[in-house]
C-alpha cells in the first residue's frame, strides 16, 4: 500500500467534489499541516498525522464526503493547539458552516471568570458536546475514535482517563448518531468497541 500523502488524499476527493470544495479542502489540508508543524503527539508521531486521520475515518470508514464535514475534520484543532488560525482567518477559505463545526467541536478559551478550574472549563466542554449539530458529533466521534486507537502511545494514566472519559461521555454520542444515520452509528459502535479492547489497561 503506498503511503498517504497530500497529492493522494485529494485524488480520493476528486470524483465526488466540484473544484471550488476540493480547493477550499486543499486549502484546510495546507492550513492544517503548517499549522501543526512543529508538534507531535504522545507517541512521538507528527501531529498533523491525526487530523488527516480524522479526515480518513470520515471518508474511507464512513464513506462521507461532505467537503464542509471533511475540512472540519482536518481543521479541529486549530483554534486550541495553533497560533495560526482563528474565526476571522477562518472565514477567509471555509464556510460558516466549517467554522461553526470547528468552533463546535473546540474547547472554549481559558477564561478564569467563567471558568474557576480546568474540571469547570471541561464539563461545559461536555455539555458543548452533548447539545451540538450531528456534524459536530460526527467529527467529534471520528477524533475520539482515532485517539483511543493511539492511546497506546500514551502513558497508563492517561489511557485510564481517556477511556473513562470515552465511555461516559462520548460513547452515549452514538444514540444521538443513530437518530440520523444508523448506519453510521453502527460503524462506530463497532469500531470503538474493538478500539477500547485493544487497548493495554
Amino acid at each position: 500500500m503506498s503511503r498517504e500523502n497530500h497529492a493522494k488524499f485529494l485524488d480520493r476527493l476528486r470524483p465526488h467534489m466540484s473544484e471550488e470544495d476540493l480547493v477550499r479542502t486543499d486549502c484546510a489540508y495546507i492550513q492544517t499541516k503548517y499549522g501543526h508543524r512543529n508538534q507531535s503527539r504522545d507517541s512521538g508521531e507528527r501531529y498533523f498525522e491525526h487530523p488527516r486521520a480524522v479526515a480518513l475515518i470520515v471518508i474511507d470508514e464512513l464513506g462521507i464526503y461532505d467537503p464542509e464535514i471533511i475540512q472540519a475534520c482536518l481543521m479541529h484543532d486549530m483554534l486550541e493547539d495553533s497560533y495560526l488560525l482563528d474565526e476571522l482567518r477562518m472565514k477567509f477559505f471555509a464556510s460558516q458552516t466549517t467554522v461553526d463545526i470547528v468552533v463546535g467541536t473546540s474547547m472554549p478559551p481559558i477564561d478564569k471568570e467563567k471558568f474557576p478550574s480546568k474540571q469547570a472549563r471541561l464539563d461545559y466542554y461536555h455539555d458543548q458536546i452533548k447539545n451540538a449539530s450531528f456534524r459536530v458529533k460526527l467529527v467529534k466521534l471520528a477524533d475520539r475514535l482515532h485517539n483511543c486507537r493511539t492511546l497506546n502511545g500514551c502513558t497508563l494514566e492517561k489511557r485510564r482517563r481517556k477511556t473513562e472519559e470515552t465511555i461516559l461521555h462520548y460513547l452515549p454520542l452514538i444514540k444521538d448518531i443513530h437518530k440520523e444515520e444508523p448506519d453510521i452509528a453502527n460503524i462506530f459502535e463497532r469500531e470503538f468497541e474493538l478500539a477500547i479492547v485493544n487497548l493495554e489497561l
